[in-house]
């Protein structure tokens, strides 16, 4: 329990300053709504953390964990890819709509596997 409850405040704590760079910068450079959805979507992920790691034998880390963790990595890379777009290119992907996130979005995660 208390090795669960540390690693998930610790964990919680160490992600906090990409989430909220990552949460600023496309709040100010791409949209503030799209930084809202995904924002929210990161730390609606985080919420499940203790809960999935609870869930292991013994309250022991399992893979159920990455059902909490590859949303959050998701949204946090996705803004920061929409932010690099805009940056590099001056197109800002939100005024294009959601389905413009698509290939942002697998880029992103293509960063993260690789």
């Amino acid at each position: 329990g208390a090795v669960m409850g540390d690693r998930a405040f610790l964990n919680a704590l160490e992600q906090m300053g990409p989430l909220l760079a990552a949460m600023w910068m496309c709040a100010a450079c791409v949209s503030a709504r799209m930084a809202t959805f995904l924002g929210a979507g990161a730390v609606l992920s985080r919420v499940f953390y203790p809960v999935l790691w609870s869930l292991g034998p013994g309250g022991k880390w399992t893979m159920l964990v990455d059902i909490s963790t590859a949303p959050y990595y998701t949204c946090v890379c996705v803004m920061l890819a929409a932010t690099a777009v805009w940056a590099f290119t001056g197109v800002n992907v939100a005024d294009k709509g959601w389905g413009a996130m698509v290939p942002v979005a697998a880029g992103s995660s293509l960063l993260l596997l690789g």
